[in-house]
This record gives structure tokens, sequence and C-alpha cells, in this order.
């Protein structure tokens, strides 16, 4: 890779001197960093106007603005996601173009192995940031109380998270309001197609029939409670910890004309009390915020408010590349105390407490393209979202999607679907084959619409 200092110019595209010292280490740090990659052709305007290049010869990717001298020391802070996060969110940097072509570069940083030659080269200009308060008013405080995965603490960061206002949601999600990945059955599907089509194929694996007494862990805005009743004739009964979301949810229910068949309350999970009382349990997007040592105990919940020959269906992301969380930027800004876990931990959870673990499938390609979708809608509403939320909050999603996409495009985080039954003496209660998971959608839903 061709890397040249005489492609330094100014934001007219004439020779600029460059000739700050700050500049000077920035170029050759972003050299040292890029030098033996195969990367996009990455733009650095400074603060002075002058802008450098990877190769002067080809149009830019994308452009890394630094907006003053310390904005390269407080991209490089420990930890570095999390310094990169705060940089971006709080306009340290900033970037013209795609975060795409960016994310590679942001990548390396933080996979980089640092020398002692690296900390020497910022560590003291570091140490001098180390009191920089940058939070601005819009910022909202993150507080927890109690040890991780305790109730009080669950609810807490659960609210963190979703009660920031649904018209900002509305913005970027789904008709539906369906805040986790879609199915597409091509990659060139709508949104609103996908999360349809997400919602029907989870109804088919937890075959559901009119009259089903369905438990939707983790329910967020109702849509799949409201599909579930409305299509398939499910009886749904939907708990969160956020108080906004179920507010938002029984409003859209009693406006559908739905609240015989499905309502949804405030409840922790662990105080649903109970036996018997569920044919099908559904969590989608919600085995995240169980943690590890919980899960065997979340299982066992799960196992005692099922019928025999019960289904039980978790729709979650795990990990790939063994870091067990989304990172210190997403831990502080987006989603507190999450955690993602290996795939074989969730199988053996469930089947260490009694469920036979019938159907594991992997998604990950549908979580990347439906945040893909989520973050092109949220750059095309920035004023809107900005008026909404502000713009510490708006930068705070369109950098985590961002990232997250590319995880799961890389392959370093997935999406599983993991289908358990209570089985009673061996007896599953299952069909053979998987056939009716895929008959056309359209004649599916016209059958159950009129059994319903």
């Amino acid at each position: 890779m061709w890397l040249n200092r005489d492609s330094l110019r100014d934001e007219h595209g004439a020779a600029a001197r460059g000739d700050s010292p700050n500049i000077r280490s920035a170029i050759g740090f972003f050299e040292e960093l890029l030098r033996g990659h195969d990367s996009p052709n990455i733009a650095v305007r400074f603060w002075d106007g002058s802008v450098w290049r990877v190769r002067s010869d080809e149009p830019s990717d994308a452009t890394l603005l630094l907006q003053h001298p310390e904005s390269l020391i407080r991209m490089l802070r420990w930890p570095v996601q999390l310094a990169l996060g705060e940089a971006y969110i709080y306009n340290d940097i900033d970037v013209i173009g795609s975060l795409d072509a960016l994310l590679p570069l942001a990548d390396r940083l933080m996979e980089r192995r640092w020398s002692l030659m690296d900390w020497l080269r910022c560590g003291a200009a570091t140490l001098r940031q180390r009191s920089v308060d940058r939070v601005p008013e819009e910022s909202r405080s993150l507080v927890l109380h109690g040890r991780r995965h305790e109730k009080l603490r669950d609810k807490e960061a659960v609210r963190f998270h979703y009660d920031v206002p649904v018209e900002f949601y509305r913005l970027w999600l789904d008709g539906r309001l369906l805040y986790s990945s879609g199915y597409f059955q091509h990659e060139d599907d709508g949104l609103d197609e996908a999360q349809t089509q997400k919602l029907e194929y989870l109804c088919r694996k937890l075959r559901l029939k009119p009259g089903d007494r369905v438990l939707d862990v983790g329910c967020g805005w109702g849509g799949f409670a409201l599909y579930a009743s409305e299509v398939h004739g499910a009886l749904v009964h939907g708990i969160t910890l956020s108080r906004r979301q179920a507010e938002v949810a029984n409003q859209r229910i009693n406006a559908a004309g739905m609240s015989r068949r499905c309502r949804i309350e405030v409840r922790d999970f662990r105080d649903v009390h109970g036996e018997r009382m569920y044919d099908k349990i559904i969590s989608i997007g919600m085995i995240e915020h169980v943690g590890k040592h919980r899960l065997f105990s979340h299982c066992e919940q799960a196992l005692k408010l099922l019928e025999p020959g019960g289904a039980f269906l978790t729709q979650g992301i795990g990990t790939r590349d063994g870091h067990p969380t989304l990172g210190p930027f997403a831990d502080r800004y987006v989603f507190p105390d999450a955690e993602v876990l290996p795939i074989q931990d969730i199988v053996d959870a469930a089947e260490r407490c009694g469920f036979e673990v019938r159907d594991v499938e992997s998604l990950r390609e549908h979580y990347a393209l439906t945040l893909k979708l989520w973050g092109q809608r949220l750059e095309q509403c920035h004023e809107e979202a900005v008026r909404v939320v502000g713009e510490v909050t708006y930068r705070v999603w369109r950098a985590y999607m961002a990232m997250a996409a590319y995880l799961f495009s890389r392959g370093r985080l997935s999406l599983y679907h993991t289908l358990c039954v209570k089985a009673e003496d061996g007896r599953s209660g299952l069909p053979l084959t998987r056939d009716d998971w895929y008959e056309p959608l359209s004649s599916m839903r016209s059958v159950h619409r009129d059994a319903a």
C-alpha cells in the first residue's frame, strides 16, 4: 500500500505545509497503523484544514475529521473502544461519508497489541487528558445499583436503554417496532418485509395454533404479541422491565382491538409464579440480559412454567470470538451489563435443566443486513433524531449499529435461534421434519387468520 506524506493538502486541494508537530506526529501514527494492510483510501482532515490521504491519486472513501490538536490523544486512551466511541459522540472527531470505510481502521486500533513505544508516543499526553470532562447536558447518566444481574440493577440497565423516547425508535425501526433481527429471504428485502417474515418464521418454529398460551419474555413494544394473536390466534402474555415499553405496547394492543388475546405488564421473568401456565415461551433479544451465571436458573424457570410438550424458543446474540461482552463503549452507552455468550453455554444450560434441544440455527447474516438498514434509516432522519434525543444519543446509536453490523459481517458475533422442548416420557410432540417451517408465507398466513 502506498503511503505518501506528499498527499497532505488543505481542504481546497492545495498543498499544505502541515508543519505542526502534532500533525506530523498524527501522520506518522496513521502511516504506522496502516502499513502492511489493505485498507480503503481514508482521508484525515486536521483542525487547520489540511488533509492527508492514504493514496493521493484516488478519491477518498471516507474522511476522518480531527477537530482539534487533542483529538488523536482522546482517541487513544484506555480502553481504546470506549475512547474511540467517546471521541466520536462528543465531537472530538467526526466522519464525512460512510462509517463503514473507517470501521477496519477502528477495529485495528481496538485489536492492536500496543508496544511500549506505542504508549510512550502518546502516554504523557494521554495522562494530561485524563481529567477532561466532555459530557454535555443532553447525555444520559448511567447509574446502576447492586450486583450485576440482580433484579434492581437489571431493571435500571434495561430502562436506561429502552426508555429512550419511542419517537426516536419509530424513526428507524419498521412499522411493527421490532427491535431485533429480521429474516431475509433475499438480500434486497425491505425492513418491514424482513421483520414480518421473522415473526412468521418464529411462529412456525413454535408451531403456534389458535388458543396456545404464550409467554413473551422481554416483549418490547408488543410486536410479536400482536402478530401471534392476530395472525395465529394465540393468547399472549408479554413481560418487560421497561414501563415505557409496556405503556406503548398496551396502547397498540387496545388500538388493534386485541386486549382479550394479549396483555403486556412490567414484570421480571423471575417473578412469574406458577407451574404449567404456558404452552409456548419465546424470548427475542432478551437472553443477552440474563448473564452466564443465571442461564441455568433462567432455563429452569422456563421449564417449570411450560406444559409437558411445550416449546421454549430464544433468539439472541452470541459471541464467536471469545469476547463475552459488546465492549466498554456499548456497556456504558448502549446495553449496560449485556453478555453475549457462546452458543454452547446456552445449549448446555438448557440440557442440564431438563430441556431437549431440538434445533439451533445461526442467522448472523440476517442481523448484519438488519443493522445496515437501521443505520441507513437513522442517518436519513438525522435532523429529526437530534430534535428528539440530541446529537450525542444519535451518534451513540449510529456508531453502535455500524460497528455491530461490521462484527456480524466478519463472523465475530452471531445470532442464534435455539428451540427447546419439554419432552414427556421421551415424546417431543414434534413432526419428523421441518417442512411446515418453509411453506410459502402467503398461504400460511391466510390459513392461520381464518382459523383465528
